[in-house]
């Protein structure tokens, strides 16, 4: 057993689990797997081929009874798999969606090591890091814990309970909801109500690649119909939580231009109540996290800001995190324009604040239309930009990228 070697990782995007080590040879995995245990998905769901290391490669069949699907590093479609289909090749950077539009695990390499021998002796310590290896060789996994004890302390309350999510996206500490069913706009089939709600912070952000603008205007519902069917347009989305969907904003304005909603029904900031508050809490650390990881990846990208537009054009509430480069093609008119460097956008703090004074957001939608009427104008020294050439002009220019150096992100 020694000779075979672990070379690459399976790691989760849209879900709460461990790492799952894939080895030389065949690996199978499914439900059991790394704390995975949706009935929908086999024991047996999927079969990876070992090809080559550095980088990673592997031949993939399906198996069980459900479809599984692959979106292939650059490209803005997935690929769908049944049973019975040939088995296709995915290499590093592709992602494994077990079901469509749940349970994404993308593909890295590893350092190449040998597996351990099945009789070893598992620390708790370690018990996340090692419940991977029996899943990838197709036995059943000995550890289940999903994080590492540290791990799991971070993310604990004040008073020592993990918060859970009511199907409306309410925060609660007690378990009398913890078995409802799955509603229209609640909870995602599938998606346990004990997970924790901060269960981003446990995943990998894929790589930022913006998909193509639809070929038609979608309406003003599209944005509803991607936050409650996410897995109907795996294309537009860069990650999916318990809670949240974070998708491209499919006529960006900025370089980063992502939107996050809630995984229920929300039709605007009108429509929060106090109620809310806890989940636009956990919006904000989102946004945060997303922002940190963007960073990371990029640290040279323009500082972002986070924030709703007063009067938004779409149905479904949606948080814009863009950065402040505005550099896009599609920035087109001083509304646009103005709809982020006004206070018609509005931070996650002042609606907080609203609900927390008022139990409701008040919004005079007259006088904050008038807002996106006004001059263009620099948001850090008021100059004033009397047309498009003019501002995009002022954008490219060395003295406006010197205003966005040293400056932080915004939420």
């Amino acid at each position: 057993r020694m000779s075979i070697a672990e070379v690459a990782l399976l790691r989760p995007v849209s879900h709460t689990c461990t790492v799952i080590r894939l080895f030389t040879g065949v690996s199978i995995i499914g439900r059991g797997c790394a704390s995975i245990n949706d009935k929908r998905l086999s024991r047996s769901h999927a079969r990876l081929t070992f090809l080559s290391a550095a980088p990673a490669s592997f031949t993939l069949e399906a198996l069980g009874l459900h479809a599984l699907q692959v979106s292939h590093k650059g490209s803005a479609e997935a690929t769908t798999l049944r049973k019975g289909d040939p088995a296709i090749t995915v290499h590093e950077g592709d992602r494994l969606h077990l079901l469509p539009g749940m349970y994404t695990l993308l593909l890295e390499s590893a350092e190449p090591r040998a597996a351990p021998p099945p009789t070893e002796t598992i620390s708790s310590a370690s018990a996340a890091s090692s419940a991977s290896y029996d899943c990838a060789q197709g036995t059943e996994a000995r550890g289940r814990e999903s994080i590492a004890d540290a791990e799991v302390q971070q993310l604990r309350r004040a008073d020592g309970k993990r918060p859970r999510l009511r199907d409306d996206g309410i925060a609660q500490t007690g378990s009398a909801n913890a078995n409802r069913q799955c509603e229209t706009g609640g909870t995602p089939e599938g998606i346990s109500l004990e997970v924790d709600a901060f269960d981003w912070e446990q995943m990998a952000l894929p790589p930022y690649c913006q998909p193509n603008k639809p070929a038609a205007p979608e309406g003003i519902g599209a944005l509803e119909r991607l936050a409650l069917s996410p897995e109907a347009q795996l294309s537009r989305t860069l990650l999916l939580t318990r809670e949240f969907v974070v998708a491209y904003d499919v006529y960006p304005k900025a370089t980063v231009h992502l939107l996050v909603m809630p995984r229920v029904k929300i039709s605007r900031p009108s429509s929060l109540g106090t109620d809310h508050t806890p989940m636009l809490s956990r919006l904000g650390a989102l946004a945060r996290w997303l922002q940190a990881q963007l960073r990371e990846a990029s640290p040279t990208l323009a500082p972002m800001l986070a924030g709703f537009h007063a009067v938004p054009s779409m149905h479904q509430l949606h948080l814009h995190i863009i950065s402040q480069d505005f550099d896009s093609v599609c920035l087109k008119n001083k509304r646009h324009f103005n709809s982020f460097t006004t206070d018609f956008f509005k931070p996650i703090g002042a609606l907080v604040e609203q609900l927390k004074a008022h139990g409701h957001i008040t919004v005079d939608a007259v006088s904050e239309e008038e807002k996106l009427k006004r001059e263009m104008r620099c948001p850090f020294t008021g100059r004033n930009l009397k047309n498009i050439p003019a501002l995009k002009l002022h954008l490219a220019s060395n003295a406006y990228k010197a205003l966005l150096r040293g400056r932080k992100d915004e939420v």
